[in-house]
């Protein structure tokens, strides 16, 4: 690795207000709207996994401008890992700048887009093992699926990485809202009687909250979809690098686009992984469970298990599916050949999407009664029932009302 290579990702070596001028930095000063998590940089490895262009890269850049401002220049290191190939290739670029550049005292390592390297962890384990990587220095490593940034944490045991794995998701819609200047109790949803008094208290402001849900629900809560919408060049790429991820990991593109059609035209419904397979051209469902699998890591979809009451989780019986933001769904549309959602369903993805970030969301549907969304929160089993309609009955309600889920 030339050394001049390791400079042009790193040209603050020579003139630290040269982040400044970094792109990444650019194109977020430029944003109307910004947001980005803070954490605090202690040490050992840190892991952060979230869907692309949700803002990694762009966090990995202002963390470094802050150390900038209070650690060696030299000492802080980045580099995109997205056309290596083998792990001897991470452990060559890292020693290389251990050895020639680093100076003495703490060092900054981020480590950008690991999951395009299978087996990634085994050259940061021998750095470790070794001590060039020295426990007090920090290693942020990000990725956008899941699949190998999780077996190549799972590979450093003991090496500071417990406790120290992450996800960063798109905003919620409350964090959305947040954005927007609007601010709403965060509330327990387990107390109903709060629950309610803050709903009423709240209510004069539901006209803006409709407005501001009908753009989330278009655009979603990705920050480069919150400032430019849902451009088809955004959902082009993405849906490429979706097919390349495929590729990359021995599956079929193809194959991919089929299964995520055959859950579109389920709209929210039940389904058997057996009932996809007749939707698609794979021959097992086993080939489905696999692919759903994967979208899963993608950290595109989430499947859903069915319970029975009382709360017993039913792993082998039917599965619902949801998209974990409105953006993502809207790419899956595209992806899948054009075959939209209706407007309820999306609806109550959103819900079960939110729901996921507190708990573990599952549905109840007996024959009779259903639910759309269950979760245990606070040891209490929550269930809630989704209706995107001007005249709600109460009858809409009789399934939560009359099983043991409140």
């Amino acid at each position: 690795m030339a050394y001049v290579d390791l400079v042009r990702f790193n040209p603050w070596w020579a003139n630290a207000k040269a982040i400044e001028g970094d792109a990444d930095i650019l194109r977020f000063n430029e944003q109307g709207i910004k947001f980005y998590p803070q954490f605090d940089v202690g040490e050992g490895i840190f892991v952060l996994r979230g869907p692309r262009q949700v803002g990694k890269t762009t966090l990995a850049k202002l963390k470094i401008r802050e150390l900038l401002a209070g650690n060696k220049a030299r000492n802080v290191f980045y580099y995109s890992l997205d056309l290596l190939k083998t792990p001897k290739e991470i452990h060559d670029i890292v020693l290389e700048y251990l050895e020639e550049v680093a100076e003495e005292g703490k060092r900054f390592l981020f480590l950008d887009e690991a999951t395009g390297i299978p087996d990634w962890a085994t050259a940061i384990k021998l750095l470790v093992d070794r001590g060039d990587i020295k426990r007090s220095d920090f290693v942020f490593v990000t990725g956008s699926s899941s699949i190998d940034l999780k077996k190549g944490a799972e590979r450093l045991p003991g090496r500071g990485i417990e406790g120290n794995e992450f996800y960063y998701l798109p905003c919620s819609f409350h964090d959305f809202l947040k954005l927007k200047g609007i601010t709403l109790p965060a509330l327990n949803p387990i107390d109903s009687k709060e629950f309610w008094e803050q709903a009423r208290e709240n209510a004069p402001k539901i006209l803006e909250l409709n407005k501001e849900f009908r753009l989330f629900l278009n655009n979603g809560g990705f920050l480069v979809s919150i400032n430019n919408g849902k451009s088809e060049l955004l959902m082009e790429k993405y849906a490429r690098w979706l097919e390349g991820d495929f590729t990359k990991w021995g599956k079929n593109p193809s194959v991919a686009k089929e299964v995520v059609q055959a859950v579109i035209k389920k709209a929210g419904s039940q389904f058997s992984y057996h009932a996809l397979v007749k939707e698609t051209t794979v021959a097992t469902h086993n080939t489905v469970i696999d692919y759903l699998e994967m979208l899963e890591e993608e950290l595109f979809l989430k499947t859903m298990n069915k319970i029975s009451l009382p709360f017993k989780i039913e792993r082998k019986k039917e599965k619902k599916a949801f998209f974990l933001d409105p953006l993502l769904c809207a790419i899956g549309e595209r992806w899948a050949g054009g075959i939209e959602f209706p407007e309820a369903s999306k609806v109550e993805q959103i819900v079960a999407a939110h729901i996921s970030r507190l708990a573990s969301a599952y549905f109840y549907n007996d024959g009779r009664q259903e639910i759309d969304c269950v979760a245990k929160i606070k040891g209490k089993t929550l269930g809630i029932e989704v209706k995107w309609s001007d005249n709600i009955k109460a009858g809409d309600t009789y399934a939560v009302k009359n099983t043991n889920v409140h």
